[in-house]
Order: structure tokens, then C-alpha cells, then sequence
């Protein structure tokens, strides 16, 4: 866990939950991590106005600090609340409702909306360690009426955030499944890499597989699974490699699907996360 988000909800400065916090921000130092800190009190996050605005858009139409909260809770790798008790619960200071709420499968998840440029944002989905989310949405997944369940014999996910996904639909199917990574890692031998050109602002998008994974699906059919499609920049790097170790692309699968992301009518999906414009 490198990046941590340690929330003081706390109106007094050096107080106990503060001093807490502080020791194991500390500790997170000593284990080679960062502790981002910040002070909800001192921010300014106005509630709740009544306008409507976000009945229309999705998104709250007051330009406050939640914007930057956005975006410090989007790169952190795990958020902590540090708050006093009041009034049996958590600081006034701490409730921050900014969020698009996700409605899937008999959940219901708060995600934090993190904003590019001053009228575009988008709602931040994190499946990884929500064992929950996990278990039921492969299920969804591999019942879905349209998913090849007899026609797969591994299934191949790019990088770790879909690897719990692909393990959870991986053991009901029975099946294995291997990880493309973004980059060569040190225990990689003959690896395969795959790559696409960057468009406009965006990244070359690099995928490798280790040689033994390679030779794991060579010739096999194969299902590409994903936590979250946006353009298919991913999906087509599997497919590369896929195609290049002669494997059958019988299925793709993902939680979500991005509003105006990737086009082919070949990708099992369970709903669309929607992108938002003032």
C-alpha cells in the first residue's frame, strides 16, 4: 500500500484522533509508503443547496474543495477517516456526499467523482479489495445469458485491479487465468509485449505476459475480463496477444462499461458508468 489518504475529521487541531493518525502516518513512512494529510475543517465544502443542478448533470454545481478531495481520494491506494465521537457517529466535518451512487447487483456503492478541468468529471470505481462487489458480480458475469461459459478455457485480465474479478469468475468456472502486467516485472522470462500508440494526451498502453503464462494459453480459447471498459484500449492489447499466441477470443467481460467508451457489441457488461458535463 503505497499511497495513503489519512482524513483528519477532527475541528481541533493536535487532538487525541489527530495524534492517532499522526503515528500511523508514521508507520506507513517506516513501511516505505506516503500519508497524504488533510484537514477537513479547514477546507471549504459547502452542503447541500437545493438547486437541483445536480438532478440534470449528476454532479453537484457548487465549486468548492470537494474538487480536489476528488482527486486525492482517486490516486490514494486506501483512505482513512481519523474523527472523534460525536453524537454517536462521525464529525459533522466528515460527511462529504459528492458521489455518483453505483446501483449493481443488489449493491449500492458511493463513488467519489473526481473532476478534469472546471465541467468534466467522472465517478471513480474501485473493485479491488471490495470482496463483496467481487463475488457477486462474477456470478452476474458468468450467468449472464450471453456469456460463453463452456467455451472458455482461461481467462486473461490486463494488470491487477480485474485480477480478483478474474480469480472470482475463474473459480466458478474452473478454469485458470493469467495477468497481463503494465511493464516487464523482474520474475518474467520470454515474455510477450503487446503495445498501442498513444492518441492525442493519452499514454502508450503497454501489456506484457510472462512466458509461462504465454504458453498457459497458447492455442486455447480465451475470455478477456476487465473491471472497467473505457475506450477498449485494453481489450485490443489482449487481443494482440492473443491473437499472437494463437488463442480464439470467445468472450469479454466487465462490471462496467463507460458511457461513449468502447463501441463492439462483443462485450458482456452489467451496467454503464456514466461521464459527467456541466
Amino acid at each position: 500500500m503505497k499511497n495513503v489518504l489519512i482524513i483528519l475529521g477532527s475541528p481541533r487541531k493536535h487532538g487525541n484522533s489527530e495524534l492517532l493518525a499522526r503515528q500511523v502516518g508514521e508507520g506507513i513512512k517506516k513501511a516505505g509508503g506516503n500519508a497524504d494529510f488533510v484537514r477537513v475543517n479547514g477546507l471549504n465544502i459547502s452542503p447541500c443547496q437545493g438547486c437541483g443542478g445536480c438532478d440534470k448533470t449528476g454532479i453537484c454545481t457548487i465549486k468548492d474543495d470537494m474538487h480536489e478531495m476528488y482527486t486525492r481520494v482517486d490516486v490514494a491506494d486506501a483512505v482513512l477517516l481519523a474523527s472523534p465521537v460525536y453524537f454517536y457517529g462521525v464529525t459533522g466535518q466528515c460527511i462529504m456526499n459528492k458521489t455518483f451512487r453505483l446501483k449493481i447487483c443488489g449493491l449500492i456503492r458511493e463513488l467519489p467523482l473526481v473532476y478534469i478541468g472546471d465541467d468534466f468529471a467522472f465517478a471513480s470505481f474501485m473493485a479491488m479489495g471490495d470482496t463483496e462487489l467481487i463475488e457477486r458480480t462474477a456470478e452476474a458475469l458468468v450467468n449472464h445469458h450471453d456469456f460463453p461459459a463452456f467455451d472458455v478455457d482461461v481467462l486473461i485480465c490486463p494488470d491487477t485491479k480485474a485480477a480478483p474479478l478474474a480469480h472470482a469468475m475463474a473459480r466458478r468456472l474452473k478454469v485458470n487465468y493469467v495477468v497481463a502486467r503494465k511493464g516487464v516485472k523482474p520474475y518474467m522470462v520470454d515474455q510477450v509485449i503487446e503495445r498501442i500508440e498513444a492518441e492525442g494526451d493519452e499514454e502508450e498502453l503497454v501489456l506484457v505476459l510472462d512466458g509461462i503464462d504465454a504458453k498457459q494459453i497458447e492455442g486455447r480459447n480465451v475470455c478477456l475480463v476487465d473491471d472497467v471498459v473505457s475506450t477498449g484500449g485494453s481489450l485490443k492489447v489482449l487481443e494482440n496477444i492473443a491473437s499472437g499466441l494463437r488463442c480464439k477470443v470467445v468472450g469479454k467481460a466487465a462490471i462496467l462499461l463507460e458511457e461513449s467508451g468502447y463501441q463492439g457489441d462483443d462485450l458482456i457488461y452489467l451496467e454503464k458508468l456514466p461521464l459527467f458535463k456541466e
